[in-house]
C-alpha cells in the first residue's frame, strides 16, 4: 500500500526542459515518466533548494533578450536600477556587459528588476523621475492611454502635492515602487480622496 490517499496534495521533483519563447511564464517539464506543461499564474513552482538559483536556463534566456534590446532600452535598464540601488552601472550592449566582467548573478537581478518595475498597470504606486528636476515624484497610476506602446500616457496622481501628471517616457522614468510590501492602491479610493476635495471647494456636491 502507498503512502498517499486520494486528496492529498503532493510535490513532485521535475526539471524544466524547455521555456516558451512567446510566453517566458510557460515551461515544459519532466519527470521520469512524464512530461508536460505547468504555467508560473497556475501552478506552485519551487527550485530546487540545492542548486543555484540562476539555472541555464534562465541565463540564456536573459541574455538573449537583452542581446535583442536596442541601445536605448539596455541604458534605460541600468537606469533604472541605478536610480534605486546607488549603483552606476553604465552599458549599451551585451557586448560591453559581458567585458566589463559583471557577474551573471548580478545582471539576473538587473535584468530582473527592470523587467519587474518597468511592467506599470493602473493602481500601481510608482517613482516618477523626471529629466529635468533631481526631485523624484511618487504617486499612483490612474490611467494608461495605448499601455505597451512606445507613446503610452500615464496619468499619475501624487498625493502628497494633491496634484494629476500626465506624462510620457520621454519625459520622465516611471518605476513601480513597492512601499511596505505593498505595490498598488485601489483606484476607487484614490478617485473618491479626489471627489472628497472637490466637494470641500464647490460646497460638498455629490458628484457620483
Amino acid at each position: 500500500m502507498g503512502m498517499y490517499t486520494v486528496g492529498n496534495k503532493v510535490y513532485v521533483r521535475a526539471e524544466i526542459v524547455a521555456v516558451n519563447q512567446n510566453d517566458d511564464t510557460k515551461y515544459t517539464v519532466k519527470t521520469n515518466s512524464a512530461k508536460f506543461y505547468i504555467k508560473e499564474n497556475q501552478d506552485i513552482i519551487h527550485t530546487d533548494p540545492e542548486q543555484d538559483i540562476l539555472t541555464a536556463t534562465e541565463l540564456y534566456n536573459i541574455i538573449n533578450i537583452i542581446n535583442k534590446m536596442n541601445v536605448a532600452d539596455i541604458q534605460y535598464m541600468f537606469t533604472i536600477y541605478n536610480n534605486t540601488h546607488d549603483t552606476e552601472y553604465n552599458y549599451s550592449s551585451l557586448s560591453d556587459i559581458l567585458k566589463s566582467g559583471m557577474e551573471y548573478s548580478t545582471l539576473a537581478e538587473i535584468y530582473n528588476y527592470y523587467r519587474n518595475n518597468l511592467e506599470v498597470s493602473v493602481g500601481d504606486l510608482v517613482k516618477v523621475i523626471f529629466s529635468s528636476s533631481q526631485s523624484p515624484v511618487y504617486g499612483a497610476v490612474l490611467h494608461i492611454d495605448n499601455p505597451g506602446a512606445e507613446n503610452a500616457e500615464f496619468l499619475i496622481y501624487d498625493a502628497d502635492k494633491d496634484s494629476i501628471y500626465e506624462i510620457t517616457k520621454g519625459q520622465a522614468q516611471i518605476i513601480r515602487y513597492p512601499v511596505e510590501d505593498q505595490e498598488n492602491v485601489p483606484i476607487e479610493s484614490l478617485f473618491k480622496n479626489i471627489k472628497d476635495i472637490i466637494a470641500n471647494v464647490t460646497g460638498n456636491i455629490d458628484r457620483g
